[in-house]
């Protein structure tokens, strides 16, 4: 987690009080009882994000060596990977048509990245 949970705890605390008190919210909850609601919120949602960042840094371990010697993941790297790699080249290619078409340029029919 980048942030402590005392960091945590004080921005919970600080989001609840400015809330109370310019009337954004209305609650019969405490202050106290909606900061601890609020921080046990953020908190989970920064565990996900660790959770999906080790997930990451798990597949890039697994695939390291193949990619520092040819520049690109290895073959056997799972379909939804490569769906998402080509999805994501089909959306790069689209944009740049796209954004030469309205600028009036001739747009690179190749995508910016191949699987």
């Amino acid at each position: 987690m980048l942030l402590s949970r005392d960091y945590v705890g004080y921005m919970a605390t600080e989001l609840a009080k400015r809330l109370l008190a310019n009337n954004m919210i209305e609650t019969a909850t405490p202050q106290a009882a909606l900061a601890e609601r609020i921080r046990v919120k953020m908190a989970e949602e920064i565990a996900v994000e660790d959770r999906l960042n080790e997930e990451v840094r798990d597949i890039l371990n697994t695939h390291a060596d193949e990619m520092r010697r040819t520049g690109r993941p290895s073959s056997r790297s799972s379909s939804s990977a490569r769906a998402r790699a080509s999805s994501s080249s089909h959306f790069v290619a689209t944009t740049r048509r796209g954004l030469a078409e309205s600028s009036g340029e001739k747009a690179s029919s190749s995508p910016a990245t191949t699987t």
